[in-house]
């Protein structure tokens, strides 16, 4: 068998078009070094390819089209835009309190980071920093350029995931965070309807009802695979997955029961709105996912093991 021996070597960079240095080899050592606006090298047989992210300004945002989520250069290297240990794939709608890239006090608006970088119009007296938005006002969500958006094509599919943090409170008037009728929480009303999903609590109950179609076909749930109410001034994150007619419900990352739902399911022609009417300090919303897929167990298990040691759950 021949050897072969490389006795000497320079110093040697390897260059895009633009001058950007993607590879170099060290000839002192023979150390390998990827430039700072690489995300990879890999060989398949005899041919090197080098896996370039956009263009590396500071403050300049990257979309990785592959992986589904949008990325920020801080100047020394590319991260993700959003907080930690979130599953990015799909993820089109991505807002909460704890992270400035949502909500910047004392900013009147709560900030998406996702695909379509919604912001949600509402008043700045009803969000907490710490507890996310209040019920008592609307919040609509927007394109940032001020017009509607594209809503339609976060919801209007029949894949897709929507999760949230949810905690129901206990008032004078309401002592057991109920107030006897149906108060709406999310809502992508429909061209004949208004669940497009719509989403409820119950009139008397703390249990949630998610709804797909003028019909009534959708899915309740409480905290556990029991059906329970939910516990009152207590955290939870809830979601629902939907894939075709089927759905999946989950409470704090574990699935509580499953359903069969509407399919297709109404088209929507609204914006998104949290809180429509519902009465004032009587719920607080916060880390709210939608995904242009069904989420996986193991990812909803994910998203929520990276946000609840904010609340203590």
């Amino acid at each position: 068998m021949s050897e072969l021996r490389v006795e000497e070597i320079e110093l040697t960079n390897l260059q895009n078009d633009a001058g950007d240095t993607l590879l170099s080899i060290n000839s002192s050592d023979g150390g390998v070094t990827i430039g700072d606006n690489v995300e990879g090298v890999s060989k398949a047989l005899d041919e090197w390819t080098i896996a370039t992210r956009p263009t590396a300004v500071v403050g300049k945002f990257g979309f990785n089209t592959e992986l589904g989520y949008k990325e920020i250069w801080n100047g020394y290297e590319w991260q993700v835009f959003n907080e930690n240990g979130v599953a990015h794939k799909g993820l089109i709608i991505h807002c909460n309190t704890h992270d400035i890239d949502s909500y910047e006090f004392p900013a009147s608006v709560w900030s998406s980071t996702g695909r379509f970088a919604y912001s949600f119009d509402g008043n700045a007296s009803d969000i907490t920093v710490n507890n996310g938005i209040i019920s008592g006002t609307t919040w609509r969500a927007r394109r940032f350029n001020g017009t509607r958006g594209k809503q339609e094509q976060a919801l209007n599919q029949d894949h897709h995931s929507i999760f949230f943090s949810i905690r129901f409170n206990g008032t004078g008037t309401y002592p057991n965070g109920y107030s006897g009728s149906w108060n709406k929480i999310f809502s992508h009303t429909g061209s004949s309807g208004d669940r497009s999903p719509g989403v409820w609590r119950f009139p008397s109950q703390r249990r949630i009802h998610w709804r797909y179609n003028p019909s009534n076909t959708g899915t309740d749930f409480g905290k556990n695979s029991a059906g329970n109410d939910f516990d009152l001034d207590q955290w939870y994150h809830v979601g629902v997955t939907k894939n075709g007619a089927a759905t999946v419900n989950y409470v704090n990352g574990v699935q509580v029961s499953t359903s069969s739902v509407a399919n297709p399911k109404q088209a929507g022609n609204s914006n998104i709105d949290l809180f429509p009417g519902y009465p004032a300090d009587l719920a607080n919303l916060n880390d709210l996912f939608i995904y242009n897929r069904p989420i996986t167990a193991a990812e909803a298990l994910q998203n929520f093991n990276s946000l609840r040691d904010k609340y203590g759950i």
